[in-house]
């Protein structure tokens, strides 16, 4: 069975005042260095996370938005990866530094928690901290305040004209950024 999930991604960048993405002029996003960098990481995701595909997204002054289908039935592997480590706590096929090596210490209560609240491989708070991540590392090769907010919006889309709506709002962002109330989406 394939299971396909469908979400709304907003990311602000803080203070969302600044407009390190670019400007908008006469309804068209004019990109700065930063606004290049998101718009190629953004699109290069499905090359590190072959389960994830991409729908309308677009890059605004100071915030992002995009859409995400994550296709839940393929094995997720991870880039990160420097070691050929595995242990119990990796549920996938998943070589990572960060898994514990010492058997002692995967069993500990205090790992078990925290394995329990960490992101998934490949969840979309994996993807999306994985991106904000490579955007922040270049971006501040440019601007060294370059900062997101801490934390992303996200929404299931839940059928097909709600996809519709939120897909349309995105493309025509930039037309209406005067009047912009993307939490009305949800």
């Amino acid at each position: 069975m394939i299971t396909l999930q469908k979400a709304l991604i907003s990311l602000p960048s803080a203070p969302k005042t600044d407009s390190y993405f670019g400007k908008i002029h006469d309804g068209k996003m004019e990109f700065t260095e930063i606004g290049k960098l998101a718009e190629k990481f953004w699109k290069s995701i499905p090359e590190h996370f072959a389960h994830a595909a991409l729908g309308e997204f677009i890059i605004m002054p100071d915030h992002m938005h995009g859409i995400i289908t994550i296709n839940g039935t393929t094995k997720v592997q991870t880039t990160q990866c420097t070691t050929k480590v595995q242990t119990t706590q990796c549920t996938t096929k998943v070589q990572t530094t960060q898994c514990v090596v010492s058997a002692e210490a995967a069993e500990s209560p205090k790992n078990q928690k925290m394995a329990a609240i960490s992101p998934k491989p490949g969840s979309i708070s994996t993807i999306i901290g994985s991106y904000k991540s490579v955007v922040s590392k270049h971006a501040r090769n440019i601007s060294a305040n370059f900062e997101w907010q801490e934390r992303f919006h996200d929404r299931i889309i839940r059928n097909g004209n709600e996809y519709s709506r939120i897909a349309n709002y995105i493309k025509n962002n930039p037309k209406n950024s005067d009047n912009e109330q993307w939490i009305e989406l949800c």
